[in-house]
């Protein structure tokens, strides 16, 4: 059995948990290198401003509209901007951009930048062309987007009537580029790049939402069919996270949904995980990485002995042990940052081992 657990928060051998709160110590999972948002969207019939975010260790969403800041008047931040829905989000060099969409009543063409260590917005270049029910992807630093409509029709609500009209933003040098227009009409349709392909996933065909997905490989030019979601969406978030492409929320042409699945693409199959707390459509997600544990814990769920537990004990279990027979070939401490420590040092993270799988009782 191995468990993990951080010490980050102890200053030193003193202040180290007692036996009465070990237990829960040692089931606390690891921060995190990277953490998902999902900004804004449509919810309870009118545009939200609100962020959640998700915390692939604790497997859990966190609202984090506003954050505890006691460098702030108040104490606290209020991390929201304008409220929009049917737009699109990418995270490019420690910046949230939020681009295009709808709120209620103007269509927009703006890009605005959210700055993820100094919770700051700022306003970007505007795109040549409003949209919402935009569809957004970074590749090779530049973000894409595509398709959506401008409020010049109801492109939305006829596949025919939907954008072909495409182009590309570098934020180092503040310029949106047209590229050629898409082939295909889908309206709130999702893409994203994984693996060097970008994906585009469910949608509306001006009939039915759709459970179809494909991939396109821009070196070849072509496209070529991957397995369909379990549920038909539109106008929903995707993300990759752990290396597995997340599709959250969005309308599956009854009602707003909360589902989340997973598509692995070594077994070119979907799966449910755990859906979110609010039912939304319309909405975005990104992912933010690379960031310190001062920063990535500020949008995870708490860590703390005192708090309430994050995680179920045999989920957290399962996971660890998954992984636990590749750790024991490389020794005590498998993590790469791990180095061996004498009698006086507190190491921020410790792994205990216990070769005869024994219970946690035991310990």
């Amino acid at each position: 059995m191995k468990v993990v657990c951080d010490l980050h928060a102890h200053a030193g051998i003193e202040s180290l948990p007692t036996e009465e709160n070990l237990y829960n110590l040692l089931l606390r999972p690891r921060l995190p290198i990277e953490v998902l948002l999902a900004i804004g969207g449509w919810s309870g019939g009118s545009p939200t401003n609100a962020i959640e975010a998700y915390d692939p260790k604790a497997e859990n969403w966190l609202n984090v509209s506003t954050l505890s800041d006691n460098n702030f008047v108040g104490q606290s931040r209020n991390l929201s901007d304008i409220p929009r829905a049917y737009h699109g989000v990418a995270y490019v060099s420690g910046f949230v951009y939020v681009i295009g969409g709808f709120d209620g009543v103007h269509y927009f063409n703006t890009v605005r930048k959210f700055d993820v260590s100094t919770f700051e917005w700022t306003q970007e270049l505007s795109m040549m062309h409003n949209r919402c029910y935009i569809s957004v992807a970074v590749l090779d630093k530049k973000i894409y987007a595509l398709g959506g409509m401008n409020g010049e029709s109801r492109c939305g609500f006829n596949g025919q009537e939907c954008l072909f009209t495409a182009e590309f933003y570098e934020p180092d040098a503040s310029v949106w580029t047209r590229i050629t227009p898409m082939r295909s009409r889908r309206s709130g349709v999702s893409i994203i790049s994984y693996h060097g392909l970008i994906y585009a996933v469910g949608g509306f065909d001006g009939v039915n939402r759709l459970r179809h997905a494909e991939a396109y490989n821009p070196l070849s030019n072509t496209w070529r069919n991957i397995s369909s979601m379990g549920t038909p969406r539109s106008n929903f978030g995707i993300e990759v996270i752990d290396d597995r492409l997340l599709v959250v929320g969005g309308y599956n042409g009854q009602r707003t949904s909360s589902a989340v699945e997973a598509y692995e693409e070594t077994t070119n199959e979907w799966c449910l995980i755990k859906d979110m707390d609010i039912c939304r459509s319309a909405l975005s997600c990104c992912i933010i990485r690379g960031l310190p544990h001062e920063i990535i814990k500020k949008y995870c769920l708490p860590r703390d002995i005192s708090s309430h537990c994050c995680v179920d004990e045999e989920n957290f279990m399962n996971h660890e042990l998954e992984s636990s027979e590749s750790d024991r070939s490389d020794g005590l401490f498998a993590d790469e940052e791990m180095q061996q420590i004498d009698n006086n040092e507190v190491p921020e993270e410790i792994i205990v081992v216990d070769d005869q799988m024994g219970s946690m009782e035991d310990l």
